[in-house]
């Protein structure tokens, strides 16, 4: 029950990834390029959207200790952390790829 709490809380994110995923694959005869860096950092938080959701809830069920439930939220948030900034960056190379030069 937890996963699905977390999950709804963070609706509105996957839903503009969905959206944004479907106009940049639209997009992709266009501007290949861009479109490829833009789905690859818009799938990259999508898969880190879930995953992150499903780690969080799981986390306090398989762990009883709470020193560990923090060393394993600290680690989990480093790495999600990371794939975020991941994804980011591919976002913004999409932002200016496929431009010529003025």
């Amino acid at each position: 029950m937890t996963f699905f709490s977390s999950v709804a809380r963070r609706l509105p994110e996957i839903v503009v990834i969905v959206v944004g995923l479907v106009v940049v694959l639209g997009r992709k005869p266009n501007h290949p390029k861009a479109s490829n860096l833009a789905a690859g950092g818009l799938a990259l938080l999508l898969v880190e959207t879930v995953v992150s959701s499903a780690f969080y809830a799981a986390v306090p069920t398989f762990v009883s200790a709470p020193r560990a439930i923090g060393a394993l939220y600290s680690a989990g948030g480093l790495l999600f952390s990371l794939v975020f900034a991941g994804a980011l960056a591919l976002v913004v190379a999409a932002v200016v790829a496929d431009r010529a030069p003025r």
